[in-house]
Order: structure tokens, then C-alpha cells, then sequence
């Protein structure tokens, strides 16, 4: 069953959504950073603050990671979809040497980031805890969102 085409301002409103997700995993990396630097200077590093923050910036980084590079089959989600985007219904896939590398790097990070949104696993028992590269990873997904962003000019 096809998907549902959408009306312009459907995509628009959605886009508030997709930018959000990206948003806040940029916004959380930059604060991680800046507690980061806060407590190399002689600050505290506020535990549950910074952990916060780590799960804040894992749960948009999946969910954008997700939008912008997981396989999107299931023809009859209500998730959005970067299909939903092109007037075809065509998808999308970096294409850059810098996206395809950002790329790599967020699909290294699938099992972290998931299993740092779900709390109760045996994963998070069992793996020794990774430090999280913050800007990296904002980094990543604003490189591969910037490119998806670019390849819509002509679409909406």
C-alpha cells in the first residue's frame, strides 16, 4: 500500500519536527561541552545534569539518525519519512564523502545511543560505558541533514 502523499503545508509543519530533533541534539551537545569545559576549569561536573544532557542528545541523535538514514519500509507508518518530502515518493541516501562518512560514524553509534535511551538492559550491564564524542556527533547529523536539506530545494 503506498504511502499518503501530503499536502505542502503538512511537509512544512513536519519539518518543524524533523529541525527540532536536530536542534536538540546540537543544543545538548553544546551544553555537554560547555560542563565539559566548566569542570576542566575547576567547575563541577553536575552528574545527573550531564546525564541528562547525554540522554537528551542520544534520544534526538537516534531519532534523527533514524529519519535521516534508517531503511524506511513499513509502508503504512505514521512515522515521518524523507520520502514524504519528494514529490515521487523517492528516497534519499547522503552522497557526499562528508555524509557518507557522518553516516558511518552515527550507524557505529546505533547500539550506544539506543541502548543509552533504554535504560533497562543487560547491554548497559554488560558493555563498558563509552565516553560520548558530543560535538561529533551533532556534527554528523547536521552534515547529513544540511545535504538532505539541499537536495529539497527543488522539491518543496
Amino acid at each position: 500500500m503506498a504511502r499518503k502523499a501530503r499536502l505542502l503545508l503538512q511537509q512544512i509543519a513536519a519539518m518543524d519536527h524533523v529541525g527540532y530533533e536536530i536542534q536538540r541534539c546540537a543544543d545538548a551537545a553544546d551544553t555537554l561541552l560547555r560542563l565539559r569545559l566548566t569542570s576542566a576549569s575547576g567547575g563541577p561536573l553536575l552528574g545527573s545534569v550531564h546525564d541528562s544532557h547525554v540522554e537528551s542528545m542520544a534520544i534526538h541523535a537516534r531519532n534523527a539518525r533514524e529519519f535521516l538514514l534508517d531503511k524506511q519500509a513499513d509502508e503504512n507508518a505514521t512515522d515521518l519519512y524523507r520520502s514524504d518530502f519528494t514529490g515521487d515518493g523517492s528516497d534519499w541516501a547522503p552522497s557526499t564523502q562528508a555524509s557518507i562518512d557522518a553516516a558511518e560514524r552515527l550507524q557505529e553509534l546505533r547500539f550506544d545511543t539506543n541502548t543509552q535511551v533504554s535504560h533497562l538492559t543487560w547491554d548497559r550491564v554488560d558493555r563498558p560505558k563509552r565516553a560520548w564524542r558530543y560535538t561529533e556527533i551533532a556534527s554528523d547529523v547536521t552534515t547529513i541533514a544540511a545535504e538532505w536539506a539541499a537536495s529539497l530545494r527543488d522539491e518543496l
